[in-house]
């Protein structure tokens, strides 16, 4: 019995599993990967795991965690719009993004939506997805910039990043690869390092271009 205990705190405190009631359920999204990927590994873990939480963890279902694409589009200088032309503007701004992007997004496989303030936040099934909405809402964007309202052009910031999410509250997103990808959307020159056979700083868009990580690069 103790050592069943210590085995389920373990697989507890390094968030493999969770409880649920008397059994426990599968919360790590790579743990469930293993577990099926190594069946003859299983009657290893059955031997020090009681029937009925071995049942559980093969049986409930993954919401804890997800592996997804994870894109940020966020409006670029909203607040220099705001103190120039208006906080009128800016919400005329948004609502256009807002109804420019939903669309695409549930066209494409769109898992998740969430937008505050300036910017959205959007997961996809897959890196694909995500680029592909990235791509239409610029092209929607330069059209609508041929004749933008009160001459005031569109710019964005998109960042696209493909990891696993933790899937919260409300069902929003947090997590590293959630924070990793607002983190490229708001790369610019002066906290980009440069290696050598990249770009410098000087030829770093400022706003209008898609950034991916590595992650999404060798998945597309």
């Amino acid at each position: 019995a103790d050592t069943i205990k210590q085995f389920l705190f373990i697989l507890e405190a390094c968030g493999y599993i969770k409880s649920a009631g008397e059994n426990y359920c599968i919360a790590n999204y790579f743990f469930s990967r293993w577990l099926k990927g190594n069946e003859a590994r299983l009657d290893e873990i059955a031997s020090v795991v009681s029937d009925a939480a071995m049942q559980d963890i093969q049986t409930q279902p993954i919401t804890n965690y997800l592996t997804e694409a994870i894109a940020v589009i966020d409006l670029y200088d909203s607040s220099g719009i705001a103190n120039r032309y208006g906080a009128n503007l800016l919400l005329e701004m948004l609502r256009v993004l807002r109804e420019t992007i939903q669309p695409i997004y549930q066209a494409h496989n769109g898992q998740y939506f969430r937008s505050k303030g300036e910017d959205f936040l959007m997961t996809f099934l897959t890196p694909q997805d995500a680029i592909e909405v990235a791509t239409q809402v610029l092209k929607q964007v330069e059209a609508y910039n041929q004749t933008p309202k009160s001459g005031v052009p569109i710019g964005l910031h998109i960042g696209v990043h493909f990891g696993e999410t933790r899937v919260g509250w409300e069902n929003d997103r947090y997590g590293d690869a959630v924070n990793r990808a607002f983190r490229l959307a708001s790369l610019q020159p002066s906290n980009m390092t440069e290696i050598e056979g990249g770009i410098s700083k000087a030829e770093l868009p400022t706003k209008n271009a898609i950034f991916i990580t590595e992650h999404v690069y060798e998945a597309i």
